[in-house]
């Protein structure tokens, strides 16, 4: 959250760009979207590097620090903000009134390069609540990618995949048959993993199954 907050100030304040202002149509927060799910990559590593499994509950964990990022990179470029005077902005107004004059005076950027500019005016609130929303959307899409991920609930461990392979049956007794020899054999055995790895030719130009497999450890 901390890299991603400095990332993002930092950059206004050398470019005047704010990654997290790009939108698609003005209405996709693309760069919201991906600021949030930044901001929330710290519980994802976490997540991971323990082995936890986040209940339903975290879900508001996820998407409000994806959301507290967005108010912390204003408030950190507020902090930075420094005046053609030589005046820092903190020193003369507060936050409140920093971040009223900052949403009623935006101005976006269209077309390729950004050479077309046009003033926001009053709908910077508008672009800043679907800024937000961008950023509650990264928080969810964090912790939806986290939860589908494999994992053994019985040794409480996420698995990484090892493996894939695709085959192609004639008829559904193939399918049957293969699968009934795979699993005869014990997971850790040498004949599990030959017959695991084998792949199946496509048989014709239709083939009436295709199995694709992974293989998690």
């Amino acid at each position: 959250m901390a890299a991603t907050i400095a990332l993002v100030a930092i950059l206004q304040n050398a470019t005047g760009f704010n990654l997290f202002s790009l939108t698609i149509l003005f209405v996709i927060p693309a760069g919201a979207i991906i600021c949030g799910m930044a901001g929330a990559s710290g519980f994802y590593i976490a997540c991971h590097q323990t082995h936890f499994h986040p209940a339903r509950w975290m879900l508001l964990a996820f998407v409000g620090l994806a959301a507290m990022t967005n108010l912390a990179i204003y408030y950190c470029e507020y902090l930075m903000l420094v005046l053609p005077n030589g005046e820092r902005a903190s020193e003369i107004v507060g936050f409140a009134e920093y971040l009223n004059i900052y949403l009623s005076n935006q101005t976006l950027r269209v077309g390729r390069g950004g050479t077309a500019q046009i003033d926001a005016g009053s709908w910077g609130y508008w672009l800043a609540a679907i800024h937000f929303i961008g950023f509650v959307a990264g928080g969810w899409l964090v912790y939806d990618h986290l939860k589908r991920s494999v994992g053994c609930f019985d040794c409480g461990q996420y698995l990484r995949r090892r493996g894939k392979r695709e085959r192609y049956f004639a008829t559904d007794e193939d399918v049957n048959v293969y699968f009934g020899q795979l699993f005869s054999h014990a997971y850790d055995s040498a004949e599990f993993g030959r017959i695991a790895a084998s792949g199946t030719p496509k048989v014709g130009k239709t083939p009436a199954w295709f199995v694709s497999s992974r293989l998690h450890s």
